[in-house]
């Protein structure tokens, strides 16, 4: 704390003590006492001068004033460089003195400090040195005129603003100095801030007028000079409140007389729609309530539905709801959630407030929105005394709200034991029923309130009773950890083997859960081990589903059937691996649980529905260790489900790591040769679906298995290996001999499936490119017949259109001297399917049609013919006007496509065009030089033919072709 020196020293010594560190001694030498001694390290004048210094903040100002510019050799220096000079002991004696001053001020503005503490003199000081009247406070861009307008006087304010201070200047909030006036009551600065320019409407960063700061603190002569200088009493702030408003909350009643009585406005509704009125009785200031009511404040204006009469009865004064009655409150006033004045009054449970509403005539049986009289809001807050008093004065005990719930529901809900006593001796009904089935004692037990469990048991409430779920008690309390309740239940009579509405009993529900210690419970007092939910499920299964080993052994040693099966057929040992999505992770828990049941003589030839056994299940897992260990128990390698398949061609069909569990089943003794319903063996899903070619060595390696061997389709793996654009596995086939020229049942080569095989993408991916080296590895290495054709006459050229997504498939087999005028049994060349493709999705429009189109250009470049027939008559500018590619269209009569030729029913490609509606088409054809009277077989135009269809934008095209 500083030091008042002013107590030890006489004011003129203080000041001469001043003079003396900053005035030169001589106009010609330009150096002060202070600083002469500085120099000469004159230890005794320096102290001797801060001693008697007016103040630290006076020697900080001294330590600011340099030497004069015509100082001989110290020309502008500072007295703490001029102690450094000397290097006598006494100059650092000096230094360390000046610095710890030094250090005390560093950083701050000496000209905030002297105008915060009021100093004058320091303050005219330093403007007199030429420091910045407008200095701004780095953090909170306070100037001194902020400060000194909050503390001093005029004369202070007016030096300030001599030298420049902006009355205009705004802090960090947006502040103005007439606001730090108003603040602090400074009449007397208010009015020389007015007086000097300052604007009393400027709002601050939070809306605020000087008006409102005044009025907030209570300065009423701050308030008439600023409402006298015309300031707007009605304007809010950012939060709604008016200057009236601020003046009740904080209780100034003189303040609120004064504003009312020159233009405050007591009907306005700021934040929350509070009016002034709202502000008195929520604060309970009754003397300023009066006045605001015989100013004619609105009663029954509402926020957020509520009255001042429900705010006074939220916060009890009593005073206060006396005064509104009287001026003829409405008492039973609903806010927006239904709730009264008395709702509040026993929701914060004051009592007084409840006797003097219900006294006064209050329903005390008002409902809310849900249906819930006071009674209730009591219950749930937990104000007994509340809910005493409500009865005593007529409450029913037994009332409904909307949920059908009553205040007994509410109390066991929210675990208020006393309320709930209260209730039941007051006769409330103990096993009321709600709409969804809830009892007090399902709602007790299920949010763990043991004591009300234990009162509502007492007193006889039903310990089976379920709700809409056909959950009881004992189910929630099966659920939980609270072995307590399950006791409380079980010595009272809950019946273990009450199923839920999903057929579980508490013993599923403690199981599916892994609670061990209600487990050992429910199983001492009787619960049935091997009861089943609606799946079927016993409560091993369950716990098996959820991985929980200890429960399984706890479950097996209390006699579970070990072989149980579920809805589906399935043992629990099935149940170990149908849920196995993660090996990684479950793989260790599943041998665990695997073993367990095992142990106790689990069944692994036991197959379900589908016929499948866990050896079926396990394969799929992944996991080469789980099919071990059930082999190891004899389970059997070749066991076939319902479409055939076995163990080893499941882990081909569904596993993502088929690889481990195939050389496992192998070397357990599995059939490779064995096919399914479809004709396919496991060579069949290892080259095709599966894909993997170290899948197919391991197979292959066997030497049991015959690489020809067709399905029931007449599909070899090679077609398959082909269809799904499995190049690795189609080149083992085709290195070990594969026939690559065989056919399937629709005479469909290997080649032809690897033509044919779709992609979905629509711009060429890397499956696209697998197709293509699949395609290559064929006719390359497998020396594939390019002419072969298939039932319908199809070479794999034709297969292309099948999915084009690229025309390097087509640019090989043509290299590879396929024909590309061969014809199908249609009598259609491939440039015919290409020309008739369409392309409809908006993506696909851009790409398919690139794709169609560098086709039908490359099948053009190799003389395919443009103008042959198929057995209908069409050429393929027929099916591109079907099709209504115009894009096409055009790369055909640029070949010199013949546009008048005729089909059998004497159509030409326009009138195909304009039957089929595509404009763009016919209108190119036309342009072309098509005839457009000519008439099919049965005498049409294509005019009429467009109409027919009812493709009106091509029938006006048409027509005005002909009008020209």
């Amino acid at each position: 704390m500083e030091e008042d020196v002013s107590c030890v020293y006489p004011a003129p010594l203080k000041s001469l003590s001043f003079e003396a560190t900053t005035t030169p001694l001589l106009a010609t030498a330009g150096l002060s006492l202070f600083q002469a001694a500085c120099i000469q390290g004159d230890v005794f004048t320096v102290s001797l001068l801060l001693d008697f210094s007016p103040s630290r903040l006076d020697n900080a100002i001294a330590l600011t004033i340099s030497t004069c510019r015509d100082a001989p050799l110290y020309d502008e220096l500072l007295p703490l460089t001029l102690s450094s000079l000397g290097n006598t002991r006494n100059h650092e004696q000096i230094y360390k003195q000046l610095n710890k001053t030094d250090d005390e001020f560093i950083g701050r503005s000496l000209i905030h400090i002297a105008a915060s503490r009021g100093s004058y003199e320091n303050v005219q000081r330093l403007l007199s040195l030429g420091i910045n009247s407008n200095e701004v406070d780095p953090d909170t861009r306070v100037t001194p005129l902020m400060l000194a307008a909050s503390r001093s006087s005029p004369r202070f304010l007016e030096i300030l603003i001599e030298k420049g201070a902006s009355i205009q200047a705004q802090d960090q909030t947006d502040s103005y100095a007439l606001h730090y006036a108003a603040l602090h009551g400074k009449t007397r600065n208010v009015r020389f801030l007015i007086f000097s320019g300052a604007n009393v409407s400027d709002i601050n960063g939070r809306r605020e007028t000087p008006l409102h700061l005044a009025a907030k603190y209570g300065h009423t002569k701050t308030v008439e000079l600023l409402v006298q200088s015309g300031s707007d009493v009605n304007i809010k702030t950012a939060g709604g409140d008016t200057a009236l408003m601020l003046a009740v909350i904080g209780g100034y009643k003189e303040t609120v007389s004064y504003l009312v009585n020159h233009g405050s406005s007591v009907h306005i509704q700021g934040g929350l729609d509070f009016t002034a009125l709202h502000h008195a009785c929520k604060e309970g200031h009754a003397d300023i309530a009066t006045l605001l009511i015989k100013k004619g404040s609105n009663l029954e204006a509402t926020t957020s539905g509520k009255t001042p009469l429900h705010l006074a009865a939220t916060y009890n004064h009593c005073e206060i709801a006396k005064l509104l009655f009287v001026s003829g409150c409405d008492m039973d006033a609903h806010d927006m959630f239904g709730r009264t004045a008395v709702h509040y009054a026993a929701q914060q449970g004051n009592i007084d407030m409840i006797k003097l509403l219900v006294r006064r005539g209050a329903n005390a049986h008002a409902e809310d929105s849900e249906g819930q009289t006071p009674l209730f809001q009591a219950t749930i807050f937990d104000q007994i005394e509340s809910v005493d008093a409500l009865i005593l004065h007529g409450a029913y005990v037994n009332v409904r709200d909307h949920y059908e719930r009553s205040p007994l529901h509410y109390a066991a809900q929210e675990g208020n034991a006393n309320i709930a006593g209260l209730l039941i001796s007051r006769g409330a009904v103990i096993d009321a029923v709600a709409f969804n089935g809830d009892t007090p004692l399902l709602l007790a037990v299920g949010y763990g309130s043991t004591d009300i469990v234990e009162l509502l048991l007492r007193q006889g409430a039903c310990v089976n009773a379920q709700n809409a779920a056909g959950v009881s008690p004992i189910h929630l309390a099966a659920a939980s950890r609270r072995t307590r309740t399950a006791q409380l239940l079980i010595s009272s009579g809950a019946n273990l083997e009450l199923h839920s509405s999903e057929g579980d009993t508490p013993l599923h529900i403690a199981s599916r859960q892994g609670l061990k210690e209600m487990v050992v419970l429910l199983l001492e007092k009787g619960a049935n081990v091997n009861s089943l939910d609606s799946g079927d499920r016993s409560p091993l299964a369950v716990a098996i589903n959820e991985l929980r080993a200890d429960i399984a052994e706890l479950l097996l040693r209390h006699d579970a059937d070990v072989n149980i099966k579920d809805g589906e057929g399935r043992t629990p040992l099935h149940a170990v691996y149908s849920n196995l999505t993660h090996v990684l992770v479950e793989e260790r828990i599943s041998n665990q649980l695997a073993n367990l049941l095992l142990r106790f003589g689990s069944d692994v030839a036991a197959e379900d529905i589908r016929k499948q056994t866990p050896l079926h299940l396990a394969s799929i897992s992944g996991s080469g260790s789980l099919v071990q260990q059930l082999l190891s128990y004899a389970s059997e390698p070749n066991a076939a489900d319902k479409d055939g398949f076995t163990p080893l061609i499941c882990a081909l069909l569904y596993s993502r790591r088929a690889e481990p569990v195939v050389k496992t089943l192998i070397q357990g003794g599995a059939d490779v040769t064995k096919a399914d319903v479809y004709g396919r063996t496991a060579l069949h899903y290892a080259a095709g679906l599966n894909g993997s070619r170290r899948v197919c060595e391991l197979l292959i390696q066997t030497e049991k298995i015959d690489i020809e061997a067709a399905d029931n389709e007449g599909n070899t793996a090679l077609h398959l290996a082909a269809l799904y654009r499995s190049t690795p596995t189609a080149d083992l086939l085709v290195k070990k001999k594969c026939n690559v020229n065989s056919k399937n049942n629709e005479g469909q080569s290997p080649l032809h499936c690897a033509v044919a095989a779709k992609c979905v993408c629509t711009h060429g991916c890397r499956k696209c490119v697998w197709k293509y080296n699949t395609v290559e590895l064929l006719v390359e290495d497998g020396a594939c017949k390019v002419n072969l054709t298939d039932n319908e006459g199809n070479t794999p050229l034709h297969m292309v259109t099948a999915s084009i997504t690229d025309t390097s498939t087509a640019r090989l087999l043509i290299r590879k001297g396929i024909n590309v005028n061969a014809v199908n049994k249609q009598g259609k060349t491939v440039l015919h399917l290409v020309s008739a493709m369409k392309c409809e999705r908006s993506r696909e429009r851009f790409t398919k049609s690139r794709w169609t189109y560098g086709t039908a250009e490359l099948l053009i470049r190799y003389r395919c013919s443009i103008n042959a027939k198929d057995h209908c008559g069409n050429t393929s500018l027929h099916y591109t006007a079907q099709a209504g590619r115009d894009d096409i269209a055009q790369l055909l009569l640029d070949n010199h496509a013949d546009i008048l030729v005729a089909n059998k029913c004497e159509q030409t490609p326009l009138h195909v065009a304009a039957a089929e509606g595509a404009k763009q088409v016919a209108e190119l054809l036309a342009s072309k030089g098509a005839d457009l009277q000519a008439l099919d077989s049965e005498g049409r135009s294509p005019l009429e033919l467009a109409e027919a269809g009812g493709h009106f934008e091509t029938v006006e095209m048409i027509e005005q072709f002909l009008w020209t």
